[in-house]
């Protein structure tokens, strides 16, 4: 068998405590703080879509943290690309339709408070 990571320990308790931290009641209690500014928006595949261009596919991604656009060429922190999928997502109010993952991401419009 083999060895373990490095501070697997740790990150497992992390997780855990991610996990445990109601992430729903966040989201109602921003809901009721920001009326009308709280977008819930569903995140599939906001990692593999090109922002400017919208293309998608998972070739998209060089590695974790580099997305590279098979169609156009363009090049960005793959953490960013995704956020600002998100942030436009939200922004033009697609996200009608209840959303029905584990994990939803919220923005109230603005990029720095995607989560």
């Amino acid at each position: 068998m083999e060895e373990p990571g490095v501070n697997v320990g740790a990150k497992a308790g992390l997780n855990r405590g991610i996990l445990a931290n109601g992430w729903g009641r966040l989201a109602a209690r921003l809901e009721r703080k920001a009326p009308g500014r709280v977008v819930k928006v569903d995140p599939a595949y906001t990692s593999q879509t090109c922002n400017p261009c919208g293309h998608r596919a998972p070739d998209n991604r060089d590695s974790q943290a580099v997305f590279r656009c098979t169609a156009c060429g363009h090049r960005a922190n793959a953490d960013a690309n995704a956020a600002r999928n998100i942030r436009d997502t939200g922004g033009r109010g697609r996200a009608a339709v209840p959303v029905r993952r584990r994990y939803t991401a919220i923005t109230c419009g603005r990029a720095c408070h995607v989560r």
